[in-house]
């Protein structure tokens, strides 16, 4: 249970068993109820059931306890979706300090995630990510 809860999270976007997760992780937290990956896939479970808030709070409670870069990629696009965007900027900010070796696609994406974050706090400095990305004026 636990192998496929960390592919379920460890999967960008919809996995093929999106719908059992809920049960898989409800019979994981019987034998284990502090299983990190338990609390990863019960976040990201939620967060495409479009629960944001609730999605957040596992993901949070997981990362606390050990930080996982695929977690933290949904726990920013939670926090976007709920419209925390300050919530966003730092989690993005932790995800580059403690990331290592992130993919070219990785970095990408953290990218346009934070343009996403300034556009809701900051335009001067949402301006300074665009042009980051290579989107000119």
């Amino acid at each position: 249970m636990e192998y496929l809860c960390r592919l379920y999270v460890e999967t960008f976007g919809k996995s093929d068993y999106s719908s059992e997760i809920d049960v898989l992780v409800t019979k994981l937290f019987k034998l284990d109820p502090t299983n990190i990956w338990g609390f990863y896939a019960k976040g990201k479970y939620l967060y495409e059931m479009k629960k944001y808030r609730d999605s957040i709070k596992w993901l949070k409670e997981g990362l606390e306890y050990k930080y996982n870069i695929h977690a933290a990629e949904v726990f920013i696009q939670a926090k976007l979706k709920f419209g925390d965007c300050t919530g966003a900027i730092e989690a993005i900010t932790e995800f580059e300090k403690k990331g290592k070796n992130l993919s070219a696609d990785v970095q990408s994406r953290l990218k346009y995630y934070k343009v996403e974050a300034y556009l809701g706090e900051d335009l001067v400095l949402a301006e300074q990510s665009l042009k980051e990305v290579g989107f000119y004026f």
